[in-house]
């Protein structure tokens, strides 16, 4: 589980506890991802259309659609949390790189 989830709590009883309750919401994290990837599509098929380059701030339109593409991205990833083998709180994709 990525520590962004339990950064906010000092005592690691309570980051257990609150670890517990996001695995207990994963059908509402469900739901919230599969509304997300709604919302991700409709702004591909937005992002694809010729219409929005008539407008000459154009650049500043697709600046806003790389944002929310970016968050939508960065909560899925956030919501797509899998419990490790060895219950330590990083997945893969958080731990540092060994360079």
């Amino acid at each position: 589980m990525y520590t962004e989830w339990t950064s906010h709590l000092p005592d690691p009883e309570d980051k257990k506890e609150f670890e517990k309750a996001v695995l207990r919401s994963r059908h509402v994290l469900e739901r919230l991802s599969t509304i997300l990837s709604m919302k991700e599509h409709s702004i591909q098929i937005h992002e694809t259309g010729l219409k929005q380059f008539e407008s000459p701030a154009w650049d500043y339109k697709q600046a806003f659609i790389n944002g929310h593409k970016a968050i939508i991205q960065y909560i899925k990833t956030l919501i797509d949390q899998k419990e490790t083998k060895n219950n330590d709180r990083y997945s893969r994709r958080d731990k540092p790189a060994n360079n």
